[in-house]
């Protein structure tokens, strides 16, 4: 399928709007390097925008390795 067209996770990120929020966090907060996260456009996107709120609320984050596993836009 085309990968602009991915939006959710999986299927149980589609079931609640705090669901998929928690499976992105879920996802960016990943030990691995590297997110799948990186490969979806949109997935990608929501991942920036909370990795963006939680430094803006807790700029010591930056700071860490909490983020590493999405890649630097």
């Amino acid at each position: 399928s085309n990968i602009n067209n991915v939006y959710f996770v999986d299927s149980y990120a589609n079931t609640y709007p705090t669901e998929d929020m928690a499976r992105i966090f879920e996802n960016i907060c990943n030990t691995n390097e590297d997110s799948m996260l990186n490969t979806y456009p949109n997935l990608y996107k929501k991942g920036v925008y909370l990795r963006d709120i939680m430094y803006k609320h807790f700029p010591s984050l930056k700071e860490t390795t909490l983020f590493n596993s999405l890649k630097s836009s």
